[in-house]
């Protein structure tokens, strides 16, 4: 089956959807994952007498964060947010922004099977 069958046959059973359920409203098909964006950094200088090779405590510095989002496949639409860590809570906090951007609307989220996610 192509993409664009697969994407026909979601849209007929979203429109089943909305007819018996959700009479009035619209359902939103939504694929969610997140991604951590960081930079890791690394500066400095040593100086050492010729011939000597030197030998120095490194710390690697992470500056990070972690961007939450849900993508609509039928119309391309999407939502995100970022949060600064990949955990229940955070996952919960962007729940309740999205169920707010969606209003009375219903929404079937697909989701992985990551640990944040069983809060």
């Amino acid at each position: 089956m192509s993409w664009y069958q697969s994407l026909k046959k979601l849209g007929i059973i979203l429109s089943s959807l909305e007819k018996l359920l959700a009479q009035g409203l619209y359902v939103h098909y939504l694929c969610q994952d997140e991604t951590r964006v960081g930079l890791k950094t690394l500066t400095g200088k040593v100086i050492t007498a010729a011939g000597i090779k030197p030998t120095v405590e490194v710390k690697w510095q992470r500056d990070n964060f972690w961007i939450y989002g849900a993508i609509e496949p039928m119309t391309g639409k999407h939502f995100q947010q970022e949060y600064s860590k990949l955990n229940g809570e955070s996952f919960q906090q962007f729940l309740d922004w999205l169920s707010v951007q969606l209003g009375s609307d219903y929404a079937i989220l697909q989701l992985d099977q990551a640990p944040a996610h069983t809060n």
